[in-house]
């Protein structure tokens, strides 16, 4: 029989196992992580905030999705994922 204790240890530890590695709209640093999907990311480079696509199996950022380099990652220091639309708008 489990004690009170070790179950609260395994609820714990669940709750922290299904935790996001990286919390929605806070920036990361390219040198702690990239992104693992393709997709658009709000980033900052050396000409300030942009938006740009990602490519994870070449790990670069681009302007568009058609892959056109953005030089080195134009010097991309940091990325945030881009919060989801209103429902209100419209496509």
């Amino acid at each position: 029989m489990r004690s009170e204790d070790e179950r609260r240890n395994d609820m714990i530890e669940d709750r922290v196992l299904t935790q996001p590695t990286v919390a929605p709209f806070e920036w990361i640093s390219v040198s702690h992580a990239l992104p693992k999907e393709k997709g658009r990311y709000l980033v900052i480079d050396n000409g300030g905030y942009d938006l740009a696509w990602f490519d994870p199996e070449r790990k670069t950022f681009s302007t568009d999705s058609s892959g056109a380099r953005i030089g080195i990652n134009r010097s991309v220091s940091h990325w945030m994922l881009l919060p989801k639309r209103p429902a209100e708008v419209l496509m």
